[in-house]
């Protein structure tokens, strides 16, 4: 059974970034050159930052109980908020809770969501 990002409905893809990995070994030489090679033949992962915005105070307890169950080091599906395919990915930390309500209206948003292709 493979677990799945919870509101990922409700992902903003406004804040949608993504980063492709350098898979790229580098060395410097004492000439001043630089010798490159690939580290590996894989197709390069790609890192993904998203946010929620305007969550509830439940949907905050959701979303923060999946990640103290799954961290960095379990795997889960996120789907893509455009183009909607999914993709099997893993935290790269902890995503940060901002409270954004005013008065009695508890709202959340979760920013720097960032999680890594597997």
């Amino acid at each position: 059974m493979s677990l799945k990002l919870p509101l990922n409905h409700k992902l903003d893809s406004s804040g949608l970034e993504e980063t492709p990995e350098d898979s790229t070994i580098r060395k410097n030489t004492e000439g001043g050159y630089t010798a490159t090679r690939p580290r590996h033949t894989r197709r390069p992962r790609m890192t993904f930052k998203l946010k929620l915005t305007n969550i509830s105070q439940a949907e905050k307890a959701q979303f923060e109980s999946f990640w103290m169950q799954v961290k960095g080091s379990v795997e889960f599906e996120l789907t893509h908020p455009v183009t909607k395919q999914v993709k099997h990915v893993r935290f790269e930390g902890p995503p940060r809770f901002v409270y954004s309500g005013i008065g009695s209206s508890h709202r959340w948003d979760v920013v720097d969501i960032l999680v890594r292709e597997v």
